[in-house]
């Protein structure tokens, strides 16, 4: 799967699918015998900089991370040039650089990783998915100071194996974790660095709570923990550190996709930020006016809302719509296609929405009882804004078919609990209501 404009809306366990091209690339090293030539290359590299090091001073940290494209947020920077990006991060106040070098999925390399660490003094991630010590043998050959560790992408022995030999290298390994199954295998292995990485791997999508609920399970204090994914302002980092402590993070997407990267990376390690504007209503310009909020800033992503409504009625007019026996016809498939349409047609009927690309929609019926129908509904889309108002329609124009169809039986049926129940994507990560 390469990585492009437009990325799948939908990932069956990429992590697996990644895995089993990494294994692929080391049996090709492996039979060109490029152990040789790496161990040829590594004796004229410098030795290794610090890179757990240079996170330890108490304040926050930025390891700033030059990635072109991702499975998830298709092309991000098409343009970029590594040297010159690693220079900006690092005048900006980085701490470290990660350098993505998988060529199929996030159109990294190799030679991105050179010539950024050519460009700077900081310490440098190859970050990239390790299933061998013989990429980390590359990874040394070619200037690397530290590499990834995903736990769940490889066996224990095979994690042990990696890490003595980053070891033997003089090399940083960073442990990265998205559950605690995770974490009690980084604890086994006795990992300094750890990465909490807030995006599970196999289905690429975010909770943007994963490091909080995670921070807490690493309680030595000699371990530096380091949260990544789905932050998309300084408010998401802020928010972070506040609930769990963490002060160190691992931003790409955000710097990439900015045209003023140093700008941006400054404001993220800003002491004292300027204290933000009482908060207004988005849909207001500073004059009052109504207008359409810009998202055009905001990074794209999957985005995902369930909502729900209720019809209650007679009971005899509910026999009718479960026996298919009404005389306009099937109630219930009209709802439904009633409740797709107006999903696919928000934009034009709520003032101000933005017209979005629908991958899913669902509209689900159950009998609660004797006298009453639920409307539930679930939309998906990949954009740069949510898709609630989009289900929260779906639901009510659902409902509304229904009375329409059932009204000649029981024009008292009440339509009520038009609500949301969950909404994952963007911002503010995932919601469920009570």
């Amino acid at each position: 799967m390469t990585a492009s404009a437009h990325p799948a809306r939908h990932h069956t366990d990429f992590l697996k699918k990644v895995m089993a091209q990494k294994a692929t690339e080391v049996e090709q090293l492996c039979r060109d015998n490029a152990d040789k030539r790496f161990a040829a290359l590594m004796e004229r590299q410098p030795p290794p900089r610090p890179f757990h090091d240079a996170l330890l001073p108490s304040r926050r940290h930025i390891v700033a991370e030059i990635k072109p494209a991702s499975p998830s947020a298709g092309i991000i920077n098409s343009t970029v040039a590594p040297a010159a990006q690693a220079a900006i991060y690092a005048e900006a106040g980085a701490s470290c650089l990660s350098v993505l070098t998988d060529a199929t999925h996030f159109h990294g390399s190799l030679d991105h990783l050179v010539a950024a660490r050519t460009a700077c003094a900081l310490p440098v991630l190859r970050k990239d998915f390790i299933c061998h010590p013989i990429q980390v043998d590359e990874a040394r050959a070619f200037g690397a100071d530290a590499v990834l560790l995903i736990v769940k992408a490889v066996p224990e022995p095979v994690a042990h194996a990696v890490m003595t030999r980053a070891g033997e290298l003089g090399m940083d390994i960073l442990v990265e974790v998205n559950t605690a199954a995770d974490v009690t295998i980084a604890k086994q292995l006795g990992a300094r660095l750890i990465l909490i990485n807030n995006r599970n791997l196999e289905t690429l999508e975010v909770d943007s709570q994963a490091s909080v609920k995670l921070a807490p399970l690493f309680d030595d204090p000699d371990q530096i923990v380091i949260a990544a994914s789905g932050y998309v302002d300084r408010d998401g980092l802020d928010a972070t550190t506040a609930q769990s402590g963490i002060n160190r993070f691992l931003i790409g997407e955000m710097l990439m996709r900015t045209t003023t990267p140093a700008e941006a990376l400054r404001h993220l390690l800003d002491e004292n930020p300027a204290v933000p504007a009482k908060p207004t209503m988005t849909h207001l310009n500073p004059a009052g006016e109504a207008h359409m909020v810009d998202v055009g800033h905001k990074v794209a992503g999957h985005r995902r809302a369930i909502a729900a409504a209720k019809v209650t009625m007679s009971a005899e007019a509910l026999t009718l719509l479960r026996e298919n026996g009404l005389k306009k016809g099937d109630a219930l498939a009209s709802a439904r296609i009633a409740g797709i349409m107006a999903a696919k047609k928000t934009s034009e009927r709520i003032p101000l929405c933005h017209p979005i690309p629908i991958s899913k929609i669902s509209v689900d019926f159950a009998f609660l009882d004797a006298c009453s129908l639920s409307v539930k509904v679930e939309c998906h889309t990949f954009g740069q804004t949510g898709i609630e108002i989009e289900a929260l329609d779906a639901a009510s124009a659902a409902a509304l078919t229904v009375y329409d169809m059932i009204k000649s039986v029981d024009r008292g049926a009440v339509i009520s609990d038009l609500r949301l129940l969950e909404k994952a994507g963007g911002k503010s990560g995932h919601w469920q209501g009570s």
